[in-house]
């Protein structure tokens, strides 16, 4: 409370809220010593006062939530599954510009997360935002490795590849591992661009909090 000022009594109509706001008006009109602060102070900065229900919720409109989808929301632009937000140029295309005298414009970026077709954001979106940057840089160096595992095995050995995975090169296990290895190559790098996005995305918002 303001000791000795004349406040602005803002309440919801109806209700003890009103209530109260007439009898402190009553109040403050009544009061000699207020009545003669009011006449010192004809132009002095009144404080407002505002008078609501005990029943009115104050701490869920105002209580930001931290979960990734919150916060892409809150800090980026998200329409419809698009999340757009600027980047700065690579360390190349920032030197070639400053050359010339000039400073390099940032870059927009535009991705798409759809929750029914990207696992990662359907798994971690209502999850609080450290949670799912750890989860993002763990899946991603899962992926990485698989994908490295992968491509050693089909790296440096030419038609044996081939013999192997037609059936016709004697080694029936290895063929077999090696042919359904190859075929989930795609599905892993797939996996690894949604990752990907969503390392970008994380990233922009870390941006936007610092």
């Amino acid at each position: 409370m303001f000791i000795r000022t004349i406040k602005i009594n803002q309440c919801s109509k109806g209700g003890a809220p009103e209530m109260v706001a007439r009898k402190l008006n009553r109040l403050i009109t009544e009061h000699p010593t207020l009545i003669r602060s009011k006449e010192r102070h004809q132009t002095y900065h009144r404080p407002v006062l505002v008078i609501m229900d005990r029943n009115m919720d104050l701490i869920t409109p105002i209580q930001h939530a931290s979960t990734y989808q919150a916060l892409i929301d809150d800090v980026l632009d998200h329409k419809a599954n698009r999340v757009e937000f600027n980047v700065k140029p690579d360390a190349a295309t920032q030197e070639a510009v400053k050359r010339r005298g000039r400073i390099p414009p940032p870059v927009r970026k535009k991705l798409d997360i759809d929750p029914d077709v990207d696992p990662f954001y359907s798994r971690h979106k209502f999850n609080p935002f450290p949670e799912a940057i750890e989860s993002n840089g763990a899946e991603l160096q899962d992926v990485t490795a698989k994908e490295g595992q992968i491509r050693s095995k089909t790296s440096g050995t030419g038609g044996a590849d081939a013999a192997a995975m037609s059936g016709t090169g004697g080694g029936g296990g290895d063929s077999s591992d090696l042919a359904t290895a190859v075929e989930s190559l795609p599905i892993l790098l797939d996996r690894k661009k949604k990752l990907e996005v969503h390392t970008s995305i994380l990233q922009a918002v870390m941006n936007e909090v610092a």
